[in-house]
């Protein structure tokens, strides 16, 4: 059998370092399975997928892809520095040459990358432009659970949050809390058990009653805007002290509305995506978690 080859991290994650390991011979067990398949092999391929997702962005906030040791922290490979402190997470696996990671509502499971400027997109008067991207495994369930959200469930903490609704649509709402107004866009209802690449953008200039009309969900690639809800008096995004969790929300000192189902690559840029990035990332998605 020829060369073996492994890939190891080196001080900046965007930079690979392949050594030639061992020469094996036939009947040494190695599988072809082993060769295509691993801890390194896969490292490799998470960090060259987010280095082009990064790529991508203007101005990138967050880019994770849930290769870290889920008992460590989960490195921010934007560049910023917002690594993500994880508890209760369940199991880790592969799908494709991916990493997904198991979040459980009953643990709870959630990673707190915790509140910055950097998360924010209003100040009360104003918006700016943002876009949101994640993997995403659709599970029923009989009520709304929390993907990737920006908001305190008790007092005045809401911002932005990214929803699995109830029907199984994907949804995007923004959080004028100072006035009860939350406008959102959601997706067409979701296959349950099917894995999805789901891109949620926002111009940044949603005040009055056309909020919504200024988001896109995509789904695989496809704009999937199944239904707007314009929400008349908006204004703007309250900036709040929320932190930022993947797989839920905060309430008091706890969580809620926790999600229950595997998670993959997550990114969030200070910019609207145009539906051809969109569908690059797809593209490389679809290569990595083989879609």
């Amino acid at each position: 059998m020829g060369s073996i080859w492994r890939s190891q991290k080196m001080n900046t994650p965007d930079v690979v370092k392949f050594n030639e390991i061992s020469e094996h011979t036939s009947g040494e067990g190695i599988t072809f399975e082993d060769q295509i398949q691993g801890p390194d092999l896969n490292t490799h391929e998470s960090l060259m997928v987010a280095s082009k997702i990064v790529g991508l962005c203007d101005d990138p906030r967050l880019v994770t892809m849930l290769a870290d040791d889920p008992t460590g922290t989960f490195t921010d490979l934007s560049g910023k520095g917002h690594d993500g402190t994880p508890a209760g997470l369940g199991a880790q696996s592969y799908k494709g040459s991916g990493y997904t990671v198991e979040f459980d509502d009953d643990t709870p499971s959630v990673i707190n990358y915790g509140s910055h400027a950097d998360f924010r997109f209003g100040d009360g008067s104003n918006d700016s432009s943002f876009t949101i991207g994640c993997l995403i495994e659709v599970l029923d369930t009989n009520t709304f659970k929390a993907v990737l959200a920006k908001m305190h469930h008790s007092g005045s903490g809401l911002e932005w949050c990214v929803l699995l609704r109830h029907t199984r649509n994907m949804s995007l709402v923004l959080c004028d809390d100072s006035v009860a107004k939350y406008p959102s866009v959601y997706s067409s209802a979701l296959t349950a058990g099917a894995w999805y690449w789901v891109v949620m953008t926002y111009n940044g200039t949603g005040a009055g009653s056309a909020a919504a009309s200024r988001m896109n969900m995509y789904v695989n690639g496809s704009v999937d805007n199944g239904a707007v809800n314009n929400a008349p008096l908006y204004v703007a995004m309250e900036d709040t002290g929320a932190n930022v969790l993947l797989g839920s929300r905060e309430s008091g000192t706890g969580y809620h509305y926790g999600y229950t189902g595997g998670l993959g690559a997550v990114f969030l840029d200070a910019s609207e995506w145009s539906a051809e990035k969109v569908y690059q990332s797809y593209i490389m998605m679809k290569g990595l978690y083989n879609l």
